[in-house]
């Protein structure tokens, strides 16, 4: 699963990428009432798959994107997939800044 993010983001090198990718991974605490996900941003796929740099990226207004995230969990109302429900609250967090994503690898 995936983020394929579909607006323009900008690099810390100050070079705009029309679209990039993002990978999730997730961490459920002890104690299972939050969640705490990490969004690594790659300029594409093969830059994933090909274990390049992560990158620094800014939406065009210049806010960070930043990697790391926690939200409340609650398995009986928000299910038992903790990756998925990650992915959409990230997507959730992306578009109050701006940012566009589908949600990739559902099938």
């Amino acid at each position: 699963m995936a983020l394929q993010i579909s607006t323009p983001v900008k690099t810390n090198s100050g070079i705009t990428l029309a679209t990039s990718y993002g990978r999730v991974t997730s961490i459920d605490p002890l104690f299972g009432t939050s969640v705490e996900p990490y969004l690594s941003v790659y300029a594409s796929k093969d830059d994933f798959i090909n274990n390049a740099a992560t990158l620094v990226a800014t939406n065009m207004a210049g806010v960070s994107i930043l990697p790391g995230f926690n939200f409340p969990y609650n398995r009986q109302t928000d299910g038992v997939d903790t990756l998925m429900f990650c992915h959409t609250q990230i997507q959730t967090a992306l578009t109050a800044m701006g940012i566009t994503s589908t949600i990739e690898g559902l099938n």
